[in-house]
């Protein structure tokens, strides 16, 4: 069959068959307009919905449009459907009734995978699911995965009792980049003078071999307690791996400079503890070191896909 589209201009014969779409999208739309608005309504699918649109911009329906267009604001996105949502909003920037549908979605598409699909395991997981669309997973995430700045900080209680070279304090686990991190520090002697060592350390234990991570601008800071002012020092870039899991500064500050209460770094700080009904009153020296990085998006993933015929996830 022909239909004939008339502007001002000119006249175009289109040729079409509603074949072309799929068996849901047609029966759902005839339905909506025969008044039957049930099964329409049930519609969840991303590719159902803009197939939907783009049916009903060839045959000039405009009735539905703008009901269609709400379900696709209002649907989530999620794992399940987030591939499907990045491949509809690309279809849809092809039509200029729809380019400012496609750009929301899109938004939507990059803030749920930044805040969802940057840990290593989770990335892994999206790649197995949609492993019979692998071109498609691979483009999206070399498009939607970027670098990330974060800020972990802790506080260290008890520092000046480390002993030179020996065990150091680690802080408690924190996220950065949807990755686990943790701040050490370590009191280190060189050539006879102690210093305080500060190191950002990846708290990861399934980090994988073949995956990377490049952390840049890492910036180490140690407050004073007193103004608010901080010391500082930068490392440029570093990639984590399974090798290199760590990276920081043995020689940070100098152990003295750290410890003398006068200097400001180090706060003390008085506390207590019940023992039965008695109470025993002590003092903690207590230094706070904050760590601020780039993190980029995890290497090895997207580069090459996973073999999961047999449910097992295999780097090539």
């Amino acid at each position: 069959s022909h239909k004939l589209v008339e502007t001002s201009d000119y006249c175009i014969n289109r040729c079409f068959r509603i074949t072309d779409y799929s068996p849901t999208v047609v029966k759902h739309l005839l339905e909506f307009l025969k008044g039957n608005s049930k099964a329409f309504d049930s519609v969840r699918s991303f590719k159902v919905m803009k197939e939907m649109l783009e049916f009903c911009k060839f045959y000039a329906i405009p009735s539905p449009i703008e009901k269609i267009v709400q379900k696709i604001l209002e649907q989530q996105v999620q794992f399940h459907n987030l591939l499907e949502a990045f491949e509809s909003c690309l279809s849809l920037k092809q039509f200029e009734d729809f380019v400012t549908l496609a750009e929301s979605l899109h938004e939507r598409c990059k803030l749920f995978a930044n805040a969802n699909l940057t840990h290593w395991h989770s990335m892994l997981t999206f790649l197995a699911v949609n492993e019979a669309e692998k071109d498609g997973v691979i483009e999206f995430l070399e498009m939607f995965v970027e670098s990330e700045s974060c800020i972990i900080r802790s506080k260290f209680s008890s520092f000046q009792w480390l002993v030179a070279n020996g065990k150091r304090k680690v802080s408690t686990v924190m996220n950065g980049r949807n990755l686990p991190w943790t701040i050490e520090i370590q009191k280190v002697n060189q050539n006879d003078q102690d210093f305080l060592g500060v190191y950002l350390c990846s708290a990861d234990p399934n980090l994988s071999e073949g995956l990377t991570c490049l952390i840049e601008n890492i910036e180490f800071k140690l407050f004073k307690h007193t103004d608010g002012s901080y010391f500082s020092n930068t490392i440029g870039s570093h990639e984590f791996s399974v090798f290199q899991k760590e990276c920081g500064f043995a020689t940070f500050k100098p152990w003295k400079e750290v410890t003398e209460i006068e200097n400001g770094f180090s706060k003390r700080v008085e506390k207590y503890e019940w023992n039965y009904d008695e109470r025993y009153d002590y003092t903690e020296d207590e230094i706070l070191i904050e760590v601020r990085f780039k993190a980029g998006k995890p290497k090895g993933l997207v580069e090459r896909c996973a073999d999961v015929s047999e449910g097992i996830i295999r780097l090539i």
